[in-house]
């Protein structure tokens, strides 16, 4: 009976466990669409609100002459554990003054914060 009763509550952890690492899948599906939207629609300056630390961002001075034209997804985002992430993004994006087209690999990393129960940015944004 010690052993069913020990079954149970097993049982019972790691449908838990599960449903954390879903949520956590959830909110980063979440952060990476907003993300996403504020890059295309041209928000970039809220792209600071994505770090942990505004400093950690580095957005260069000229980000307001910037014009993203295309946001790609290249494959989809890999869940590397429990609270990190990552994924590669293409953009197509022009300087506005030069109306010339460039193209950049972004490799996002990605930090889940536990106590906040936030996506956060790890690592530095592109240079365009």
């Amino acid at each position: 009976m010690k052993f069913f009763y020990l079954f149970i509550i097993f049982s019972f952890l790691s449908a838990c466990q599960t449903v954390s690492e879903k949520n956590n899948i959830t909110k980063l599906t979440e952060t990476l669409r907003t993300y996403k939207v504020n890059c295309r629609w041209g928000d970039l300056d809220k792209l600071v609100g994505y770090f942990k630390e505004p400093s950690e961002a580095e957005i260069q001075d000229d980000i307001s002459n910037i014009k993203i034209v295309k946001y790609e997804v290249l494959g989809s985002s890999i869940l590397t554990t429990e609270t990190t992430a990552i994924q590669d993004i293409k953009i197509h994006y022009v300087y506005i003054d030069k109306q010339s087209l460039r193209t950049l690999i972004d490799h996002q990393k990605w930090h889940y914060d536990e106590e906040k129960s936030i996506w956060y940015r790890s690592n530095p944004l592109p240079q365009f």
